[in-house]
């Protein structure tokens, strides 16, 4: 069974904005459809991993608003994810990296204001 770690002080101090990262992370990890994208992509079924970890709180950047997880195979690190978010902290797309390559690009027409296409309660 794969593991959800996150290191507390980088998490925000604000005890919702803590549970909304968390929610938000579980729910995306136990989307069958990441599930799926992933393991094509990985070459291998994700749920191999042993461990996933919030490395960072929520944080802005020139690719939006977004939780990055990072997924683990023992020690050594699989791949990297970042889940983007909206100001409500609702779901709306993800890329995924291995190796420093982009394994999914995000869905830019999904991170245009007011159009989410997902189910934003994620």
């Amino acid at each position: 069974m794969t593991r959800l770690s996150m290191v507390k002080s980088l998490l925000s101090n604000q005890r919702d904005v803590q549970r909304q990262t968390i929610k938000v992370t579980l729910n995306f990890l136990t989307r069958d459809q990441t599930k799926q994208e992933m393991s094509e992509r990985l070459g291998y079924n994700v749920e191999q991993l042993s461990t996933w970890v919030i490395i960072n709180g929520r944080h802005q950047s020139t690719d939006g608003a977004h939780i990055t997880i990072r997924g683990f195979q023992g020690k050594w690190a699989a791949i990297t994810v970042h889940i983007y978010v909206d100001e409500w902290y609702r779901y709306e797309d993800y890329a995924a990296w291995l190796n420093g390559k982009k394994l999914r690009q995000k869905t830019t027409q999904l991170r245009k204001k007011g159009q989410h296409g997902l189910d934003s309660r994620l």
